[in-house]
């Protein structure tokens, strides 16, 4: 039944109900009041098509999951741009000043890797909320690291909006975990021959 139909009537998403949770201690707490917008995963399919006379037939290949782009407002204390910073560096990032005084002190030759840098940002999550502030959805991407960093743009004397900083965030792939309020659509897709999701109280779909 359609959500402006129901007797029990339950609001569609909204797309300023939402949190995130970035990283862990004191910038998860932080990343989620400073950050300004997020736009949710975005999956593609490749295609390989096949000729036969003057037909086209489509197959699916592989899937690929498209960067996440996060702006968050630079806030002055903590400092948003110091925090994105110190997770540029603690995924391997080091000043190339550094290089001279790395002789024996093998830490300082590092360059990035996938490990640290997965590490440094520890997780993404995207929350959407209901009204009540219940979690509805929550999107994991799984081993995300920052991939850019924009910090702040461009500066202006005519402008007096608040300074923003944009972060791309990578990611192998999206984990779909639904709260409790969710009802089971597998019923809707059986007829189809396309079994979606199983259960929505509760459960965990991968892509």
């Amino acid at each position: 039944m359609a959500f402006w139909s129901a007797t029990n009537i339950t609001d569609p998403k909204r797309q300023h109900r939402w949190l995130i949770e970035i990283g862990s201690g004191a910038f998860k707490n932080t990343a989620t009041y400073v950050c300004k917008k997020v736009n949710k995963p975005k999956v593609t399919v490749t295609n390989a098509e096949h000729k036969f006379l003057n037909h086209t037939f489509n197959y699916p290949g592989s899937v690929t999951f498209e960067p996440v782009s996060v702006t968050f407002v630079d806030a002055g204390d903590p400092h948003t741009t110091e925090i994105l910073y110190e997770i540029l560096k603690a995924g391997g990032y080091r000043l190339p000043s550094l290089i001279n005084d790395a002789v024996g002190a093998g830490p300082q030759c590092e360059t990035p890797g996938k490990d640290a840098s997965v590490g440094a940002l520890t997780n993404c999550n995207i929350l959407t909320l209901d009204g009540e502030g219940t979690v509805l959805e929550k999107t994991k991407l799984i081993n995300a690291w920052i991939s850019s960093i924009d910090f702040g743009g461009e500066l202006s004397y005519d402008a007096d909006g608040m300074m923003e900083i944009t972060a791309e965030i990578r990611y192998d792939w999206v984990e779909l975990d639904f709260g409790t309020g969710g009802r089971s659509i597998a019923g809707d897709f059986a007829d189809k021959g396309s079994m979606i999701v199983e259960d929505l109280t509760g459960g965990v779909i991968g892509f």
